[in-house]
């Protein structure tokens, strides 16, 4: 195509596809996916079989789309191919039935929210594909359900549990036989994770009656039930040996624990992430270095502390005695501490001010060039 001046003009950039390519997936993530991509589809035929990968990556079904949506695939199998993620939103009425795992041969991210794992047992055959399960909200029966339904995909490799509803017998012989004799379960990664009001402690319980093994673990602590860790502490104990990585959110200030978490059977730690929320430093001082404590036997290299005060001053904790702990001996490995602090006080005119101040407090971190800190505003 030539322009009015007679020069040729070249309609894609002159840049190799795969650059070209890397650009359109930057236009295919939010909400306007479609809108962004679809005028494009035309340009050319690369571009167009992209473009449609793009389009059918991550699949959302729900109560109005599916039976059209596996109509489609039945239609044209290519397209089930694209497909990575599948999310199931509540209300959907998608039952693990043979067809869709034919149709879906390439998931490897199953997202689920409000659903009853008895209503999702649709078939016998397993999704070998899905490496990925997040389940939000869910309603649990029994705990044969769950356990009949996480077998389905032989595969995992990450969990991740939070909001449920409510349960029924999860303590109950027959539901502890049935974790006991269910095969060794090996998850590179699991989060449990509490809102407000709902817990996932009985989640807990029942990943600890299991064989079962983790190298990262994510857990939140936010609603009552909270208060008292035990179960998250009996599944620590078992999988703490060989765990890698640790992320914690403890509670929120208003919720005092009875049974606090105990973290001291993760010996093999070696990356631990804290997050520490509180209105009172002074509330905050103990929890902090008992968490330290609780991992000197561990091969610890990195360390994250992020901590939110939303009333008080950073100044009032004690930095001194946090530099002690980690300066010591039994933290010889460490590699890196960084220490990310929000607070709503203004004790500085300026966060490079507060920043340079916590760098003395912790002088020993400091001179041997492990400590970095953040400072930022609520």
């Amino acid at each position: 195509m030539a322009s009015q001046h007679g020069a040729e003009y070249k309609l894609l950039p002159d840049i190799p596809l795969e650059i070209q390519f890397l650009i359109l997936d930057q236009l295919s993530t939010g909400r306007r996916r479609i809108a962004n991509l679809t005028p494009l589809a035309p340009t050319c035929l690369a571009w167009a079989g992209h473009i449609q990968s793009l389009l059918f990556r991550d699949i959302t079904l729900n109560y109005s789309n599916t039976d059209a949506f596996l109509s489609l695939l039945r239609g044209n199998a290519r397209l089930g191919e694209y497909v990575l993620i599948i999310s199931l939103p509540g209300g959907a009425t998608v039952i693990l039935n043979p067809d869709i795992i034919y149709l879906l041969p390439n998931v490897h991210t199953f997202r689920i929210t409000s659903h009853s794992f008895a209503s999702l047992l649709g078939s016998h055959r397993r999704w070998v594909t899905v490496r990925v399960l997040s389940l939000r909200f869910c309603i649990l029966s029994t705990a044969e359900n769950l356990w009949a339904f996480i077998d389905l995909f032989p595969g995992l490799e990450s969990l991740e549990c939070g909001g449920w509803l409510y349960n029924l017998d999860d303590t109950s012989a027959a539901a502890s036989d049935v974790a006991r004799t269910a095969p060794t379960l090996h998850l590179k990664r699991l989060v449990l994770e509490s809102s407000k009001n709902h817990s996932p402690q009985f989640i807990s319980r029942q990943l600890a009656a299991r064989d079962i093994a983790v190298d990262s673990l994510s857990v939140t602590l936010a609603a009552e039930e909270d208060r008292d860790a035990s179960p998250c502490n009996v599944l620590l104990s078992r999988i703490g040996p060989t765990l890698q990585v640790l992320t914690v959110t403890e509670l929120p200030e208003e919720l005092e624990p009875i049974i606090p978490l105990d973290i001291s059977n993760c010996t093999a730690l070696r990356h631990l992430t804290l997050h520490l929320r509180c209105n009172n430093p002074m509330h905050m001082n103990t929890p902090l270095t008992s968490f330290i404590h609780q991992i000197s036997t561990a091969p610890l290299t990195t360390l994250t502390l992020e901590i939110i005060l939303a009333a008080s001053s950073p100044l009032e904790l004690q930095w001194e005695d946090v530099d002690a702990i980690l300066t010591a001996y039994a933290f010889r490995d460490l590699e890196n501490v960084t220490v990310r602090v929000k607070s709503a006080a203004k004790s500085f005119s300026t966060f490079g001010e507060l920043t340079r101040h916590l760098q003395n407090r912790m002088a020993g971190l400091q001179q041997r060039g492990l400590l970095q800190v953040e400072c930022g505003e609520l």
